[in-house]
């Protein structure tokens, strides 16, 4: 993506840089990649701002040109601007975790009037704490859990956390394609669940055992996901999802089966067991018969 700036006031919804947040992305280029600001400010220039360009009245050096662009076009938000900015900074599906930290830096910019540095610890923990609130909740918890303490140490750590996700998202939409499993609802299965949301079912599991786990009669062994790819995803209808590999086929494939039935603990089994008798029997037990006491008891 190109840089460049506009000289626009920012929103949320089209454009956020700031004149400050502009002029700090051109030094980090001049320091890291060699870039002439003086030869090429102009090209990265549009709108109100390359107007304002064209009007001064001699070339400055960008050390000096950078402050009067400041100056000329210095944010100036109300706070019901501010808050619907902050609102607005969750990181969506075709951002990257890379692209979602750069604007929620330049979203702070904005909040702060250009008033503060990106040095300034104070900055960098508002830029932080609204990159961790607002990424994915796919991936959000491994990233929270994982103790870094810098922001580049969690952007490595959501980098990681993203490639992970995209990877296994995309064999499951592999599977799903291939039919290896079908959706249905609560409503086609009234006497396992009383709920209507989501689930998933397949044809290959026969049976659950005690534990809840389930049971299969091919030679399959199954390994949790956490432990394949060190996260929990999240999936509609709060399935509990195992990989498993199937050892007739080739080793590099791996089928996702997953189990339909909301996790309950053994109390909750217990108790789901016996509403179920109860269900079958309750509206035909009759009480047993009253009998007559024998003669040597009365």
């Amino acid at each position: 993506m190109s840089l460049s700036y506009s000289g626009h006031q920012p929103d949320n919804k089209n454009e956020i840089l700031t004149s400050g947040a502009f002029v700090a992305l051109i030094d980090k280029m001049v320091k890291d990649e060699a870039f002439d600001a003086n030869q090429s400010i102009r090209d990265r220039l549009t709108g109100p701002a390359l107007k304002w360009y064209e009007n001064l009245d001699r070339s400055y050096e960008w050390a000096d040109l950078k402050n009067y662009l400041k100056a000329a076009f210095s944010p100036s938000l109300s706070v019901r601007q501010k808050v619907q900015l902050r609102k607005s900074l969750r990181q969506r599906e075709s951002e990257s975790s890379k692209e979602f930290l750069q604007r929620c830096t330049n979203a702070q910019f904005a909040i702060t009037d250009d008033l503060w540095k990106p040095e300034d610890a104070d900055f960098q923990r508002e830029v932080l704490l609204n990159f961790l609130l607002g990424m994915r909740e796919e991936f959000q918890d491994q990233v929270i859990s994982s103790d870094n303490v810098t922001t580049d140490g969690y952007l490595l750590a959501a980098m990681e956390a993203e490639k992970s996700f995209k990877k296994n998202d995309a064999l499951l939409k592999k599977l799903i394609a291939k039919n290896s499993i079908s959706i249905s609802t609560a409503e086609d299965n009234d006497d396992e669940v009383e709920n209507d949301e989501p689930m998933i079912k397949t044809e290959a599991v026969d049976e659950y055992s005690e534990d809840g786990d389930i049971d299969f009669n091919t030679d399959e062994e199954a390994v949790k996901l956490e432990d394949v790819c060190n996260f929990t995803p999240k999936t509609e209808g709060k399935l509990a999802i195992d990989i498993v590999r199937i050892k007739k086929e080739p080793a590099d494939l791996e089928v996702f089966k997953l189990d339909p039935r909301p996790q309950l603990n053994g109390r909750e089994k217990a108790k789901s067991k016996s509403k179920s008798k109860s269900k079958k029997k309750h509206h035909h037990q009759l009480p047993p018969p009253s009998l007559p006491l024998p003669p040597s008891i009365r």
